[in-house]
């Protein structure tokens, strides 16, 4: 059964008071999951080596068994010793002329003397492979600023004596560039090595997730939005909420409204995305009056399109404005922006009867949140927003902007671990000492990863506990267990919710694809300011999406106190 969001609101009819007269301010049904109304706050939502070879290694306890690959058994005294003498050698070089390193394994020093059963054990070494991006062409590479929060989630799962009792979780990681071919000869060597699961890749996920299901192994993905599926991959799940799961809170926003009627126009980029928004709305009896596809500014001009001459936005604005009120634009800041400043000089916002939506994926920052409002590279000699071209107050009052939810305050002290933990074996991805008086971005990214290797360990401990239950878990049992990628994942989606190290709770659908946080953001009265730029309006939230699911899908007693699964009462 399809779970929506529900608007939370307490919201609009006093931040937005301005809501166009031809829409009106009527409710429409609360339909979509029903829910309460209240208001959102202002957060929207919810010592190391300097080579990984030689750190890596000596960090292996030697777990002599059979089944290990042999990328994590303890090396020969011989090895360590020429691989200490090369530590000793690259410790004497400048930093600036150590290597990025693009693979290595880790595993988590046990505590001596621990009064906990757990370290006294000798437990099964499952080996997880991390498939991350941190050289190549993909844009936004994250693998350089997020990778230790996963040998921070590692560290944690493997120190905590509840959870896994009988299993060491270890690593193995490699960067993939973002590039299919790459990633899929490191899964199948990784596959061949005996790895139990996989946690990425970042960039592209088709293939290798597929590959990934041929051999029933788990793959959890923190960064792959290109992945569209009509059926499910039964080993597959993500963390990242799909490009198309912010369809459902733009469906919730027009319903709760009675905005029964609307146009979408689309980049090409957001195409998917615009084609489920057109069938989602089908099935919500809602009218859907134009589907425009329009370019990228760049690319017009590049390719000399006819959309890079200029009143190329009146024509697409002339052509729907007659059958609708409300447009929802799928695109980058820069077009909504030309978008906005076109329909002002038709004066289509003076009497408050056109409303523009528009989505954005990427995670709400109140410094970058001005993007909707104005481009970068504003009018010389401007020096308040109000002096811009046309009503900047009135179009601005005219526009919503759906984006994922800010992170909570406490957000912050764990990406500072992070950070620690990225400089760390295995990775060494140390700032250079050009930059130090800078603090590396880490972003949502980060918890997407984490909350990813944290639901894998909780499915894996809640099976293995069952089949406790049944017969002594051996070795051999443990990885039987743990080879049932499906069962695995299956786990997971069951739980439908979990609580992420980012603040929120968050639902997963039947796909095992995080259905995302998102808050919607309209213009406040509060002041802005930056070099020789003031604005006396920005862009805040006023609302967050609650998504809301049928009562028999919970199960209390999936609830753990490691605050990964979260299930509603």
């Amino acid at each position: 059964m399809t779970r929506w969001p529900v608007l939370l609101l307490a919201l609009l009819s006093v931040a937005f008071g301005h809501v166009p007269a031809a829409v009106a301010l009527v409710p429409g049904p609360n339909g979509i999951g029903g829910g309460s109304l209240t208001p959102s706050g202002s957060g929207g939502g919810t010592g190391s080596s300097s080579t990984p070879e030689a750190s890596a290694s000596a960090a292996l306890p030697f777990y002599h068994d059979p089944y290990q690959p042999q990328s994590l058994l303890l090396q020969h005294q011989s090895t360590n010793q020429q691989h200490q003498h090369q530590q000793q050698q690259q410790q004497s070089q400048p930093p600036q002329q150590q290597q990025t390193h693009s693979s290595g394994s880790y595993i988590t020093k046990m505590p001596e003397n621990s009064p906990h059963q757990k370290f006294r054990n000798n437990r099964t070494v499952l080996t997880l492979g991390y498939l991350t991006a941190v050289k190549g062409d993909l844009i936004e590479k994250q693998g350089l600023t997020i990778s230790g929060a996963l040998t921070m989630a590692l560290d944690e799962i493997n120190n905590d004596p509840e959870l896994l009792p009988n299993v060491t979780l270890a690593l193995r990681w490699n960067d993939t560039r973002g590039e299919t071919v790459v990633a899929t000869r490191v899964i199948t060597e990784m596959i061949c090595d005996g790895v139990a699961a996989f946690f990425g890749p970042e960039g592209t996920c088709q293939t290798e997730a597929i590959v990934s299901q041929s051999r029933d192994i788990p793959m959890i993905s923190y960064r792959c939005s290109e992945l569209q599926r009509s059926s499910p991959i039964p080993t597959f799940a993500r963390t990242e909420p799909p490009d198309t799961q912010v369809t459902k809170s733009i469906i919730s926003l027009l319903t709760y409204y009675g905005w029964r009627k609307f146009s979408i126009i689309h980049e090409q980029l957001w195409k998917n995305v615009a084609t489920s928004l057109e069938t989602q709305a089908k099935n919500n009896n809602l009218s859907v009056n134009h589907v425009e596809m329009v370019f990228d500014n760049y690319k017009c001009c590049q390719d000399d399109m006819d959309c890079c001459r200029s009143g190329y936005w009146y024509t697409v604005i002339q052509k729907t404005m007659n059958r609708t009120r409300i447009y929802v634009f799928l695109g980058n800041s820069n077009q909504l922006v030309d978008m906005m400043a076109t329909m002002d000089g038709m004066q289509l916002f003076a009497k408050g009867e056109y409303l523009v939506i528009s989505a954005d994926m990427m995670t709400y920052s109140p410094k970058l949140s001005n993007k909707y409002l104005w481009r970068v590279e504003k009018p010389p000699n401007v020096k308040n927003c109000m002096d811009l071209p046309g009503d900047f107050e009135r179009r601005s009052k005219s526009l919503l902007v759906v984006v994922a939810s800010e992170p909570l305050p406490t957000f912050e002290a764990f990406t500072h671990k992070v950070r620690e933990y990225t400089q760390k074996e295995p990775f060494f991805f140390k700032q250079p000492s050009l930059f130090h008086q800078f603090v590396k971005y880490v972003s949502i990214y980060a918890a997407y990863l984490y909350d990813s290797v944290k639901l894998y360990a909780w499915a894996l401990d809640k099976l293995l506990k069952e089949e406790q239950q049944h017969r002594p878990l051996t070795s051999d049992v443990i990885r039987d267990v743990a080879s049932n990628g499906t069962k695995i994942i299956q786990t997971i989606i069951n739980n439908r919710t979990y609580h992420s190290v980012a603040g929120a709770t968050i639902k997963i659908d039947d796909y095992g694809d995080s259905e995302g946080n998102f808050s919607v953001l309209a213009l406040k009265r509060e002041f802005y300011e930056e070099a020789n730029f003031s604005c006396e309006f920005q862009m805040r939230p006023v609302a967050h999406f609650q998504m809301r699911q049928p009562q028999h899908l919970n199960d209390t007693n999936q609830h753990r106190n490691d605050e990964i699964p979260v299930s509603e009462s």
